[in-house]
């Protein structure tokens, strides 16, 4: 308030009272002054833990992409067919609403990373990639792993995965097939998590393995959390 010209409230005195009184926001004449500024935190995991939801937060998201299948291995004395490159896995973006956060304030939720899908040796399908989930109330985002290679006459490539109960969700590439002479199939194309772009074994994101004459792993999912 205003007592005489004075005696008058400095703009900057009005801002640091409103601040240091918890207040978030404050109106003169019809029009926003000041706003208490917004501090956004983000967390990447790439295993499996739990995260508490903080008691005060006004906003949540999570992005999260599954394990890459790993390649498969040749058969053959001398790599006679080539493995199938291993799958991408898909992604799932989550933006959670005010009612869904009510739920979820002070509370802890599990998360599950999705491990890479492992070359298995020669003759030997890839191993699958793992899941990523945030076992949060009602259904749960969740990003599958893609699928490993598979030996063969040619080996096929793993099939890519999606995912569910998300806001965004996004399937990886298919691995491709293996072919004569045992060069194996390339890995299907995987995700980005927010600004993270890790190269995966087959140098396009969360993808599956490829290789010749050894296969390769499929890349590590990964769950990024974004809070305010």
């Amino acid at each position: 308030c205003m007592q005489s010209r004075g005696n008058a409230m400095k703009l900057a005195d009005i801002k640091h009272f409103f601040s240091e009184s918890r207040v978030l926001r404050l109106i003169l004449g019809g029009s926003v002054v000041w706003e208490l500024p917004k501090v956004q935190k983000s967390l990447i995991l790439w295993s499996s833990t739990n995260f508490p939801v903080p008691q005060g937060i006004v906003s949540l998201k999570i992005t999260m992409a599954g394990g890459g299948g790993g390649a498969a291995g040749s058969i053959g004395a001398v790599y006679v067919w080539g493995g199938g490159g291993g799958g991408g896995g898909g992604r799932v973006v989550k933006t959670f609403t005010p009612d869904e956060l009510d739920e979820m304030r002070g509370k802890t939720f599990a998360v599950l990373v999705g491990a890479a899908g492992f070359y298995q040796g020669d003759n030997q399908w890839g191993g699958n990639g793992g899941t990523s989930q945030f076992q949060c109330p009602g259904l749960w985002p969740t990003a599958y792993g893609g699928n490993g290679g598979q030996t063969g006459a040619p080996g096929a490539g793993g099939a890519g995965a999606g995912g569910e109960n998300g806001d965004e969700i996004l399937t990886g590439g298919n691995g491709g097939s293996g072919s004569v002479g045992g060069a194996r199939g390339g890995g299907g194309h995987g995700q980005e998590v927010g600004t993270v772009a890790v190269a995966g074994t087959h140098g396009c994101g969360w993808g599956g393995g490829n290789g010749m004459p050894t296969g390769l792993n499929g890349a590590q999912g990964a769950v990024l959390i974004e809070w305010e």
